[in-house]
């Protein structure tokens, strides 16, 4: 997902600049055991803080893990009362936030904090532990790297079906800060304008099982191969 447009700035949208200024992609992959997250960040003007409690740039990831079979067969949707669909806005439970700091790229090392809505199981809690957070710099931004376990967010591996699509709530959020002193001045730019304790303001990320991909792919490269073939004289 690129998140790159002026629609993405959910807060501080008079301090942004620009793509260039703060923005980001996004790839999210998985394996039976951990959920992995890719976030390539633009940044013109790099805010790492003087220490664990400074002003600083900084990314958070929001999951909301709750099944969808659990809240009437959408993650949206918590009834269905007299034919009228009632909004699922708000939730005690099934909550995630890894909350990234990026270090300095040298001495200090980057941190993630995990906070829940959950009381974690001792299998959940030995999993934090397992969180990983890795961070490089870019010529233009930075890069930062996560890896989540399943375990930790309530299931023992990925939420993968054979026979139709699963999802997670997720919503990821840049923290841009371009002057330490004035705290006040943060861009926030986001895949959704997130509230975090409201469900129906995640964005998803969808478990899409091996055979059922879709779309269409094109090969732009097709013509040059078939002309240096025949100049070959295949």
């Amino acid at each position: 997902m690129n998140i790159t447009a002026v629609r993405s700035v959910v807060s501080g949208a008079f301090w942004w600049g620009g793509e260039a200024d703060a923005s980001f992609r996004a790839r999210v992959v998985y394996d039976d055991d951990y959920l992995y997250f890719r976030i390539a960040v633009r940044d013109s003007n790099i805010i790492t803080g003087w220490c664990d409690t400074c002003v600083a740039d900084r990314l958070d990831i929001w999951l909301d893990v709750t099944p969808a079979d659990e809240v009437g067969g959408s993650r949206y949707i918590s009834k269905v009362d007299h034919s009228k669909l009632v909004v699922r806005s708000s939730s005690d439970s099934g909550l995630f936030a890894f909350s990234v700091r990026i270090g300095d790229f040298a001495d200090r090392r980057p941190t993630i904090k995990v906070k829940t809505t959950d009381e974690l199981d001792p299998a959940q809690e030995e999993a934090v532990q397992q969180v990983r957070v890795v961070t490089a710099p870019r010529s233009d931004g930075y890069v930062v790297k996560v890896r989540v376990p399943f375990v930790l967010l309530g299931y023992e591996k990925a939420l993968v079906d054979e026979h139709s699509l699963t999802e997670l709530g997720c919503t990821i959020a840049l923290y841009d800060v371009d002057n330490e002193f004035r705290s006040d001045e943060t861009t926030i730019v986001a895949t959704s304008p997130i509230q975090p304790l409201d469900p129906s303001t995640y964005g998803a990320i969808r478990f899409v099982p091996e055979g059922k991909w879709y779309g269409d792919t094109v090969n732009i490269y097709t013509d040059a191969v078939l002309n240096a073939l025949r100049e070959l004289g295949f």
